[in-house]
């Protein structure tokens, strides 16, 4: 593979358009849900002493340094961008007059395609920090330059097929509610999934309009490395999607979980889901990536024991505010993707030993909870995962009507140390027909909790 791509460049004397050549050895096939690990990329950048100004020392004789890559890859209409953090240059003669072409290079990152289909690399992003005397590392931020078509910024692509003895097209309809309804057993430590009963969810296809980027709120998460600088926003038409997210919220003073957005019935509710990327380069290579989900989930019919024998049976609504979710990657790390949102809890229709509870139409938690959950191995935007925390319950209010229920369901369920483990499928693009239970939106297993 060799190509030139057209990039718009902040050099310190101003901005520039120069070509980027890339060069590499990537696989020309893969098989689904199989990792493979492209060879080595080389990417070279044009560079001369009228573009670095000032920064330049004026006894440097040579440059070198090193960058980070994003080349987002898409496969069926879903995008996500994958990171080549390593990219390091020999120091290069520094022409007196004209370009000296300076070369980078690094090994590839590993990939995992989730599904059958073309898996195509595109140029994206590229941060410099380079060396050239003894002045400060000099921060160069590229990216692709408008006005190409999208093909022309296309590096490689690798033919994903269905493993063999497999129908990739098959849909998964029929699976999907029997493996998830095995996941409804008992979880583990002692815990007990609450049953469902006759609680369906609320919509079965994907929402078209992306939700806003200024959902989200990076104030909930730790603040970037000091002295990084952050590239404004990079926003694409096919970084919108939708997926599915099934887990369990444990309830700890009852010793008991409820299912939320239960799979077993064949049509969850849909997240809709918009990427955003920012890049920073200064002191070190830094990536983040800004997602914003827009989730409601359907209500729950659950059932605890009380002091352990006694059946307390109640609906909980969920008013779930829009998600954040911050995925940083740190210089030779992997990623990790912390989701942050706030959440209202609301019941009704309690029942004790099988006796109503009137505990009114108002009965909440006093205030929202805060919710604050982070992936668990390789869990990626696009390609789905375990995302797993705890959280605490609110004390309620507004419960009961010819009596004061507050600090009875405060006593019984509100406090700290409750877990919550969820399961999203691989993303989908909402161009297509999504439907729950397809090849493109597969409902996921519960997760263990």
């Amino acid at each position: 593979m060799a190509t030139t791509v057209a990039y718009a460049c902040g050099f310190p004397a101003g901005e520039a358009t120069v070509d980027v050549g890339f060069a590499g050895t990537f696989p020309t096939a893969g098989e689904a849900d199989q990792p493979f690990t492209p060879g080595e990329l080389s990417v070279t950048v044009p560079l001369d002493r009228t573009s670095l100004g000032d920064a330049l020392a004026a006894e440097a004789t040579t440059v070198g340094g090193s960058g980070t890559l994003i080349t987002p890859v898409m496969q069926n209409d879903a995008s996500a961008p994958v990171a080549w953090p390593g990219l390091t240059a020999e120091p290069a003669e520094l022409a007196a007059e004209g370009a000296t072409e300076l070369t980078l290079a690094a090994p590839g990152p590993e990939v995992r395609p989730t599904g059958s289909g073309d898996f195509a690399f595109y140029a994206g992003p590229l941060s410099l920090s380079l060396e050239a005397g003894d002045a400060e590392p000099i921060a160069v931020e590229c990216t692709v330059a408008d006005g190409q078509d999208v093909p022309a910024t296309e590096l490689a692509t690798v033919a994903v097929e269905s493993p063999e003895g497999e129908d990739g097209g098959q849909s998964q309809e029929q699976d999907a509610p029997s493996a998830a309804e095995a996941q409804r057993q008992a979880p583990a430590d002692g815990q007990q999934a609450a049953p469902q009963d006759d609680v369906r969810p609320l919509s079965t296809s994907c929402v078209q309009t992306p939700p806003s980027p200024d959902d989200f709120d990076r104030s909930l998460f730790p603040a970037a490395p000091s002295g990084l600088t952050l590239t404004e926003p990079s926003v694409r038409p096919d970084n919108h999607g939708c997926a599915i997210a099934a887990g369990f919220a444990g309830v700890r003073k009852l010793q008991g979980s409820t299912i939320v957005n239960d799979p077993s019935g064949g049509a969850p509710q849909t997240a809709n889901v918009l990427a955003t990327f920012r890049f920073g380069s200064t002191p070190d290579q830094y990536f983040e990536q800004w997602t914003v989900v827009e989730l409601s989930l359907p209500p729950a019919r659950s059932t605890f024991l009380n002091f352990g024998f006694v059946p307390v049976t109640a609906t909980i609504q969920f008013e779930t505010g829009p998600a954040s979710l911050l995925t940083v990657q740190q210089p030779g790390e992997n990623p990790v993707t912390y989701v942050a949102f706030e959440q209202t809890l609301r019941a009704s229709d309690v029942r004790v030993n099988g006796v109503p509870l009137d505990v009114g139409s108002n009965c909440r938690s006093a205030r929202p909870m805060q919710v604050m959950l982070e992936s668990e191995g390789d869990y990626q935007v696009l390609n789905g995962g375990v995302i797993s925390g705890e959280v605490e319950i609110p004390p309620f209010s507004g419960c009961g009507v010819a009596e004061d229920l507050d600090r009875l369901l405060t006593a019984t369920i509100s406090g700290p140390g409750n877990p919550v483990r969820f399961r999203q499928s691989p993303l989908c693009a909402p161009a297509a027909e999504c439907t729950p239970g397809s090849d493109r939106l597969p409902i996921p297993e519960l997760p263990e909790l």
